[in-house]
């Protein structure tokens, strides 16, 4: 197992990479190479989102948030939200109000209508404009997926109904529990370094550390942490909801982390592809090349098989820096791998992820 792992880590041509293995039980393998240790902190961005699904979820188990009754109960600025149906010949953005409701659910699975504007063109125009400070969405909830701010509304949600500060309400229920103890919020000064790769293809480091929103907080992309802390997140979804003897969900919980959750939402609905607007963040991404995606309350779901030798029905997502995560319950196996540089989606950070999956399962058994 570490001669085909680690030669996956050594052949990446970055200057960082950390991966790691685990099963329900414990960790299986961990290795770096380049500038990172195994354990390195680095900038998760949207690996964030499942720890806040989770933050969310322990709340819905506790009857203090409801997956489907309007979020705008707990978040004021969604209890009527606007429409934005394109820009006019003037270029003036054309809104409406809301047609439904947004509910939590919708949040969870990027159905609600809100999205990012490296993803979409109409998302930047209006970040440009912004005649009203009412929250935006591209459509009505329920419609459409489209990946962007949602999980940010869902930490004002936690904040809310915790009746404590997001962080804390993470903390609280996820980190301390699970014994994360070099994960937060914060942007420590010992991070690895984050590099950008340039027109030319040289990759050079740049200086990154991500603003906090004024109006909310990022519990979209906000968390710094380590490979083996992220696999003890893990570990405790592949172990139904405990880790080491700890409950953080019930088993009937994790198990609509693991379900695709559109096909309820809307008949035939899928998520992705995302197209590019600022190719200097992120290239195009097709989640599962050649099948269509579906999505849980916690980030995708692969329909079919994956030539890696992932089962279908796992769980896995991702975060702009290039940082990868999957956890695959029925071969009880998890895999992080962590690099820090734009643009997501990065060929070379696109083949070092299938090589290094690929050499797991394999040391399982094919």
């Amino acid at each position: 197992m570490t001669e085909a792992l680690r030669a996956a880590l050594d052949a990446a041509p970055v200057p960082a990479i950390a991966g790691f293995l685990t099963r329900r039980d414990g960790m299986l393998w961990q290795g770096a190479a380049g500038t990172a240790t195994a354990q390195s902190r680095a900038f998760l961005a949207s690996m964030s989102k499942a720890v806040t699904s989770v933050a969310a979820l322990v709340l819905v188990e506790q009857g203090r948030l409801s997956l489907d009754e309007p979020v705008g109960r707990w978040v004021e600025e969604l209890a009527a939200p606007l429409v934005l149906d394109g820009f006019d010949a003037a270029g003036e953005p054309m809104l409406r109000p809301a047609r439904v409701p947004v509910t939590l659910r919708h949040l969870l699975t990027h159905t609600a209508g809100f999205g990012y504007p490296f993803f979409n063109e109409r998302v930047l125009r209006w970040s440009k404009l912004r005649p009203t400070r009412r929250p935006v969405a591209l459509f009505d909830a329920g419609t459409q997926w489209e990946y962007g701010i949602n999980t940010d509304w869902v930490a004002k949600a936690v904040a809310a109904a915790s009746g404590r500060a997001f962080e804390d309400a993470v903390r609280e229920t996820v980190l301390v529990p699970l014994g994360m103890t070099d994960t937060g919020y914060d942007f420590p000064e010992d991070r690895l370094a984050v590099h950008e790769r340039r027109p030319d293809g040289d990759l050079v480091t740049i200086s990154h550390r991500p603003p906090r929103n004024r109006e909310f907080f990022q519990g979209g992309a906000g968390l710094c942490g380590t490979g083996p802390d992220y696999c003890r997140f893990l570990r405790m979804l592949l172990g139904g909801g405990t880790l080491d003897g700890v409950r953080v969900l019930r088993p009937a919980t994790v198990d609509l982390l693991f379900t695709d959750h559109l096909p309820g939402i809307s008949p035939g609905l899928v998520a992705g592809p995302m197209r590019p607007v600022q190719p200097e963040m992120t290239l195009a991404a097709e989640i599962f090349p050649g099948m269509d995606a579906g999505w849980s309350l916690a980030g995708a779901i692969n329909p079919a098989p994956l030539p890696t030798g992932r089962a279908a029905g796992s769980l896995g997502w991702a975060g702009i820096a290039n940082t990868y995560f999957w956890a695959d319950r029925a071969r009880d196996l998890a895999g992080v791998l962590l690099m820090q540089f734009y643009p997501f989606g990065d060929p070379a950070a696109l083949a070092a992820l299938a090589a290094f999956e690929t050499a797991g399962y394999a040391a399982l058994g094919g």
